[in-house]
């Protein structure tokens, strides 16, 4: 879990733990600037970190919760947003 809010963090790291993911959603709030661009930068690096090489198939999603447009990211939209990849399906 990315935080957006005035600055962009890792909240909660990717892994099995589901009630701390629960624990570190519930402990946000809306407010302050909105690097959304950059957040969604970071997500994907995150994901590209603990992408599987044992060939297991894993659902790709981003969810995104926000209050409000980007106000502060320094990186652009374009690129970030591009069409999904399709997966290979075995």
């Amino acid at each position: 879990m990315i935080g957006i809010k005035d600055a962009v963090r890792v909240l909660h790291p990717l892994d099995e733990d589901v009630e701390a993911a629960r624990v570190a959603i519930r402990g946000t709030t809306a407010g302050g600037n909105t690097s959304l661009y950059n957040a969604l930068y970071l997500t994907l690096r995150e994901l590209m970190k603990h992408r599987r090489t044992d060939g297991e198939v894993r659902r790709r999603a981003i969810v995104v919760l926000s209050d409000g447009d980007d106000t502060t990211s320094i990186r652009a939209r374009a690129g970030y947003c591009a069409a999904p990849q399709p997966l290979a399906v075995r």
